[in-house]
């Protein structure tokens, strides 16, 4: 009589990531909708169960270095306490999905990211058409009606597209076809001229240009010092904005910045003005256009704080912005090492998008940090022996 064959534990493994990663995606990507006014808190005890089962998963499966285990604590303890400080969810699951994703092939990462958020996001759009949950309505930048499509906020659901255009194009390895060309296009389009969100229309454009100058682009990243230069222009480009926020002035070439930027570097500014920053971060009450306080925005003043990385200074403290750094660091380091330059270019476009939009370490959104503790050899470049040509 045969045995019966017992499942491979990688396997396991994977099945179990998959189950749990795509369920706290869900629930994630339902607190950028209204649900999260009337049942935020019910989601996030859902996120924070789910995203825990998925840690639960590496001493079952998986064995561990030491320094993974280390830098493992010290995230999830700077977290936790800055967490205590603000009282924002999304630092948690951040942490605990950034730590659950440790030794899963990313290729599985971006996978389940697709598929999750682009099902999640037609039934939530499905769900706004037909009024089962709340459409809001904003004013676009050329004064017409736009509407949120079951997001909180119009440009949220841009940066649900454009995330999910990015995964795509991670899946896909940037070797598009003609008809992924034209549909990569014509959402770019309709972004910037239609739906009026400038910056996820152009980084979704910019995204297409990489992929079809790639193989220039690949070459020109294999050089030595272009990689120790593309290492710390992330870094540089964050400093590089809070200088400007900083040292903001209501005049020159600072006021023409500004208004590129919809008044955010003004916005900052005040912010770092009435707020001091600290170690593990502090409550700030913003007033946004979003959401269901929109309607009261002829009564009630502006404030927002609209880049992820002042907002990781200011909010969630000096402790976890520095933390933030070095991951970013760390992934781009290792992206170049790994010759993965297609992440590479993924993290500078999400980079890019963090110093204007709040969304880097949303997880319904931005999935490319999650790399820190996983497998990125499938995105590795590599160079034909006969034609010396480079490919993944």
């Amino acid at each position: 009589m045969k045995e019966k064959e017992s499942i491979p534990k990688n396997n396991i493994n994977d099945i179990w990531f998959i189950m749990f990663y795509s369920l706290a995606l869900f629930g994630s990507y339902l607190l950028t909708t209204p649900l999260s006014y009337s049942h935020g808190n019910l989601l996030k005890v859902f996120v924070f169960l789910v995203s825990l089962m998925n840690i639960l998963r590496i001493p079952l499966f998986n064995k561990i270095q030491s320094c993974k285990l280390i830098f493992s604590l010290m995230i999830l303890l700077i977290s936790i306490l800055s967490f205590l400080r603000t009282g924002n969810f999304i630092i948690i699951s951040f942490s605990l999905l950034l730590i659950g994703s440790t030794n899963i092939d990313f290729h599985l990462i971006v996978k389940v990211y697709f598929f999750t958020a682009l099902v999640t996001l037609i039934i939530v759009f499905l769900c706004a058409k037909k009024g089962i949950i709340a459409n809001f309505d904003s004013i676009g930048k050329n004064g017409q009606i736009v509407h949120a499509y079951g997001s909180i906020y119009y440009t949220n659901f841009a940066a649900h597209i454009f995330y999910i255009v990015l995964a795509y194009s991670l899946l896909k390895k940037f070797e598009f076809n003609y008809l992924d060309y034209i549909i990569t296009f014509l959402i770019s389009f309709w972004l910037i001229f239609k739906y009026t969100t400038r910056l996820d229309g152009y980084l979704v454009f910019i995204l297409l240009l990489t992929i079809i100058f790639k193989k220039k682009l690949f070459t020109l990243l294999a050089n030595k010092l272009v990689k120790k230069v593309m290492i710390i222009i992330p870094i540089f480009l964050i400093f590089l904005e809070l200088l400007l926020c900083v040292t903001y002035k209501y005049n020159g070439i600072y006021y023409e910045l500004d208004k590129i930027f919809s008044n955010r570097l003004s916005q900052s500014y005040i912010g770092f003005n009435n707020y001091s920053i600290k170690l593990f971060g502090q409550q700030i009450q913003m007033q946004g256009y979003g959401g269901v306080s929109a309607a009261q925005h002829a009564f009630v003043k502006y404030f927002y704080l609209d880049s992820s990385f002042v907002q990781l200074l200011l909010i969630e403290g000096l402790v976890f912005f520095v933390l933030i750094l070095v991951l970013l660091f760390y992934n781009n380091y290792k992206f170049l090492n790994k010759n993965a330059y297609i992440l590479c270019i993924s993290l500078l476009l999400v980079t890019i998008s963090s110093l204007v939009d709040e969304n880097l370490i949303f997880v319904a959104y931005n999935f490319t940090l999650l790399a820190t503790f996983a497998n990125v050899d499938k995105f590795s470049v590599r160079k034909d022996e006969n034609s010396k040509e480079l490919f993944i």
